[in-house]
């Protein structure tokens, strides 16, 4: 169920108690269960955790800065009084998964990619075209969060983002997500652990999209020994367009192929 504002706040009031009980200082995660109106303690994360950038947007604080002061045996730039809330945010995690495969995960290449980008979208992402997702460490390819004023507007605008988010070369989770925000239960903000499996989400996913599709295709001509002058004549091949400030850049900036180098700084 989704919480109230009264409800948050007390769960914040309460994590703030039990920190300065302990004479924590530092940034911490504080975990509870919410169940038939009554709050219970799960844990403590006395580290910074995946979903960090939900909390950033929301009190506009950067919290890898407060760590880095504390660390220098310095004072954070705000304290715990003079945090504020604003609107509601979302994180997605983007990861090299097939979801119509269990959710198994999909190692290779990144041979494309580009970003969702406008207001209150944020993406913290390590890879970029070449990269190799090795099949050693956890999938995790991308992060993208949205905010806004309401939660109804975070779920439409996330729709929209995860839409527009293309990575080419490996399968990921990103048609699981656009599924998932098609649910009127999630959309009313009514969820249960239980509720992926109950709904059949993956299971009711409709083919794997005209990309997957055409790729399909491709692979099916090179096995039936179709050489590559009549596979251009039957499967559109397709790039991803540049978006427009890329384009301005490299006519009035003269840059190269790519306005953005593939290893940025983040």
């Amino acid at each position: 169920m989704c919480l109230t504002p009264a409800q948050r706040r007390r769960l914040c009031e309460t994590a703030v108690k039990g920190f300065l009980r302990i004479g924590y200082r530092n940034a911490g995660t504080a975990e509870f269960l919410y169940h038939d109106g009554k709050i219970t303690f799960n844990e403590i994360n006395a580290r910074l955790q995946v979903e960090h950038p939900i909390t950033e947007m929301v009190t506009l604080v950067d919290l890898v800065r407060q760590q880095i002061l504390v660390a220098s045996g310095l004072d954070p730039d705000v304290s715990q009084n003079e945090i504020r809330g604003h609107g509601h945010a979302m994180e997605c995690r983007v990861n090299a998964e097939d979801p119509l495969r269990n959710f198994l995960p999909s190692p290779g290449r990144v041979v494309g990619y580009r970003e969702p980008a406008g207001h209150g979208v944020r993406v913290d992402s390590g890879i970029g075209v070449g990269s190799v997702v090795p099949p050693f460490y956890d999938p995790l390819l991308a992060k993208v969060i949205v905010r806004g004023r309401t939660r109804a507007e975070v779920v439409d605008r996330m729709a929209r983002t995860v839409a527009d988010f293309e990575i080419l070369g490996v399968k990921t989770n990103l048609p699981f997500h656009e599924a998932l925000f098609r649910e009127e239960a999630f959309q009313r903000g009514n969820l249960w652990t239980t509720m992926i499996s109950d709904l059949r989400i993956v299971e009711r996913m409709r083919g794997r999209g005209p990309r997957e599709e055409r790729i399909a295709a491709i692979a099916a001509a090179l096995a039936a020994g179709t050489g590559p002058e009549a596979l251009a004549r039957t499967i559109p091949l397709q790039r991803i367009p540049a978006p427009a400030w890329a384009l301005a850049g490299r006519r009035d900036l003269h840059g190269g192929a790519d306005a953005v180098p593939h290893h940025r700084r983040r």
